[in-house]
């Protein structure tokens, strides 16, 4: 492991007070590794905007908040740079908003109390709660499907709640795909609403290591590097500042600051038996389990290899997927169809042909239910389709809306 708590009584290799664990092969107490900790998470947060008497004004900070432990620690760290700025400065060089989606009952009271929390000690936190469904706001319903020759099949579908869309998903790896699909659409939804210039994903290294074994499991490797990068995406910085964080660390944060009484209760229970378990949940006990090995060092590994990765410079971009958004620089389907064969073998009598109709009758092949379109799929979401003939998804984006407003010409400026 990375991190070992100490047990005999020894000098703290920064300050020379009692040590309290041993992290990253150096001896330290407890407030020097409150010192460790946070300065590698305001590595990510030197950019002028963050500070005080910028010359961009004040910055404003969406932090993507999942009441988890990752989330209260990002929290923690940044409230005490909050505090430090008002202490010396009388004010902050940004502002934070704190906006988490809510799917369960309770996180007002939960949020609440979080905030009270930090009221005690001179700071105040603005939070935002939103629904699952707004993304769906504006956008129109398609019922998206894939035939054997990888066309993509679209009809208009009438209006569903997310909940629905979600129940119509056929396994847990891709429920837990798309769910991310919404949740990043609807954090840069909020980000333009409220005029924010940032947001603030509480990924660990760990968490990122898994997702991206687990991208790269599910086809969707080619855009992991802006996952992993801080990028900006429709005007909005992405970072991640507990980036540089291994789980043990966060855990033990939480721990010597007392904290983890904010954390949201979480009553999913994860299945120890693989076919039960999603894609990156297995990548993520993988990974845990290497760490307790004392191979900690091959997480940072995946993610600074990944780090590394360049936007391909070969292929042109051919448009966006219509489900995750995501730039796609080839076709699916051209090579698709090229390595499968889909067809069934040849009917040789009457009696299949019979049962062969009859099946048709009962199940109409998708090619009947939907019209073939121009949209474009990424293979990561074909992948994630597999094992349903179809699945209800909002398809107008909003930079779409934005365009189309550009060309809208009011009646009254007719006259």
């Amino acid at each position: 492991m990375s991190l070992q708590i100490l047990t005999a009584k020894i000098p703290c290799q920064k300050c020379g007070e009692d040590a309290s664990v041993t992290n990253r092969k150096e001896v330290v107490c407890n407030e020097c590794f409150n010192m460790s900790m946070r300065g590698r998470l305001r590595k990510s947060l030197r950019a002028d905007i963050y500070k005080i008497n910028s010359k961009h004004g004040v910055h404003k900070v969406l932090l993507a908040f999942k009441g988890d432990v990752n989330s209260i620690v990002c929290l923690d760290m940044i409230m005490q740079l909050v505090l430090e700025q008002i202490n010396n400065h009388g004010k902050t060089g940004f502002q934070l908003l704190v906006l988490n989606i809510d799917e369960r009952n309770g996180i007002e009271e939960k949020l609440q109390q979080v905030r009270s929390f930090y009221e005690q000690k001179g700071t105040i936190i603005n939070y935002k709660t939103v629904q699952v469904n707004s993304y769906l706001t504006g956008k129109s319903l398609k019922r998206i499907g894939i035939d054997k020759k990888f066309n993509i099949l679209v009809k208009d579908e009438s209006s569903h709640s997310m909940e629905d869309i979600i129940n119509l998903i056929p396994n847990k790896s891709a429920v837990e795909d798309f769910k991310e699909v919404i949740y990043d659409q609807i954090l840069l939804k909020q980000a333009e609403i409220e005029g924010c210039g940032t947001i603030l994903y509480c990924n660990s290294m760990n968490k990122l290591s898994s997702s991206i074994l687990a991208n790269l499991i599910k086809g969707r490797g080619s855009n992991m590097n802006f996952k992993v990068n801080d990028t900006e995406k429709q005007g909005i910085y992405i970072k991640n500042p507990l980036r540089e964080l291994f789980d043990s660390e966060i855990d033990y944060y939480s721990e010597v600051n007392e904290i983890g009484q904010l954390k949201f209760q979480n009553n999913a229970v994860i299945s120890n038996i693989n076919r039960n378990m999603t894609i990156k949940q297995i990548t993520s006990r993988y990974l845990n389990q290497i760490e307790a090995n004392g191979y900690a060092s091959t997480i940072p590994t995946v993610v600074k290899i990944t780090e590394k990765l360049v936007e391909p410079t070969k292929f042109k971009p051919i448009g966006n997927c219509k489900i995750c958004d995501e730039v796609i620089y080839q076709n699916p389907k051209t090579w698709l169809n090229k390595i499968t064969h889909n067809e069934s073998a040849p009917l040789v009598d009457e009696i299949e042909r019979d049962y062969a109709e009859q099946y048709l009758q009962a199940f109409p092949p998708i090619e009947d239910q939907l019209d073939v379109s121009n949209y474009t799929i990424c293979y990561g979401c074909m992948v994630s389709m597999n094992g349903t003939e179809s699945i209800v998804w909002p398809t107008e984006r909003q930079r779409d809306q934005k365009v189309l407003e550009e060309f809208i010409i009011d009646s009254d400026d007719d006259e």
